[in-house]
């Protein structure tokens, strides 16, 4: 892929959370880092978020786990440790390549709470995730991120919970190249006409009209 390829495949403004051992090896801190497609004169712009596991749970309680409250004091709480990477920096290309990598992508593995509880869990020392049976139907999303395993309750419409989860990622700026139905006691993998499907759709136009009042999406 070119540079111009690979910026366009990174959704802007979302958080992307790595632990210790992947861009960065100390223990104590995480790295939140996200791209701003409009910094630097449009150029883009990483802005890089360095936070340490005593102020996670400080924050955390401080304002008794309300995602909201959370990341909207997350800045100021770590004010001074911000570290901007300009497209043209040494390392923005170095940055592009290991975005898909992160530990935890806010819209690929859940949104503000499930991110809060991410570096909650983290700062704890909790194990996370557990290994459990997987109850409901998996379906394989491919995206120009890679692949991602979907699990979808086996129960009320699954087209409807499928389509709404594709249509989330499309709107955070994944391109997805296809879904598939994965089975736990068969190799076949048969395609699942999403993209064209009513119900993903309907929440596209859903998705954009909250995206136009302002909402974040």
């Amino acid at each position: 892929m070119t540079l111009e390829e690979k910026i366009a495949a990174i959704p802007s403004g979302m958080d992307a959370v790595f632990l210790p051992g992947k861009v960065h090896g100390c223990d104590w801190q995480a790295y939140i880092i996200y791209f701003n497609e409009n910094a630097d004169e449009g150029n883009g712009c990483w802005e890089i978020e360095i936070v340490d596991k005593e102020r996670i749970l400080k924050l955390y309680d401080e304002v008794n786990g309300d995602s909201e409250a959370f990341f909207g004091r997350l800045p100021d709480m770590f004010h001074g440790e911000w570290y901007y990477c300009n497209n043209g920096s040494d390392d923005f290309e170095a940055y592009l390549d290991a975005y898909p990598t992160a530990d935890f992508i806010c819209g690929r593995d859940g949104g503000d709470d499930e991110e809060m509880m991410f570096l909650v869990n983290w700062a704890k020392g909790a194990t996370v995730p557990k290994a459990r049976r997987i109850e409901g139907i998996v379906y394989r999303v491919k995206t120009t991120h890679g692949g991602l395993l979907v699990e979808v309750p086996d129960e009320g419409d699954t087209m409807e919970d499928l389509a709404r989860y594709c249509a989330n990622l499309s709107m955070q700026g994944y391109i997805i190249s296809s879904v598939t139905r994965v089975f736990d006691a068969d190799t076949a993998t048969p395609r699942v006409s999403v993209l064209s499907s009513k119900e993903y759709k309907a929440e596209i136009k859903r998705l954009m009209k909250e995206r136009s009042n302002g909402n974040r999406v």
